[in-house]
């Protein structure tokens, strides 16, 4: 079961919601909640941040859809400039 807060907005903007709907990223944020002055402490949390462009089906409309990430572990982008366009998006829960 998806544990998606706010995903009801999602669904009510198209019923027949993908994530394949999510055609391109805009804006990655990848950075570190740390709680005293060590930077590579335990306890800090490195999140992630990720804007995408979001277009359902059967519309010309893009639309934005944020989702943030918290305690990722590993992160890793291949881009060549440019707009980032989606062909393939993979997140794993290891907790």
């Amino acid at each position: 079961m998806l544990n998606i807060k706010n995903f009801h907005l999602l669904n009510s903007l198209s019923p027949e919601f993908s994530f394949l709907d999510m055609k391109y990223i805009i804006e990655i944020r990848y950075f570190i909640e740390y709680s005293n002055s060590f930077l590579f402490d335990e306890e800090n949390k490195t999140n992630l941040h990720i804007i995408f462009l979001l277009q359902p089906k059967g519309t010309h409309n893009f639309y934005e859809a944020s989702m943030n990430f918290y305690g990722v572990e590993n992160f890793e982008l291949f881009a060549n400039g440019g707009a980032i366009q989606l062909s393939i998006l993979q997140i794993i829960d290891i907790s």
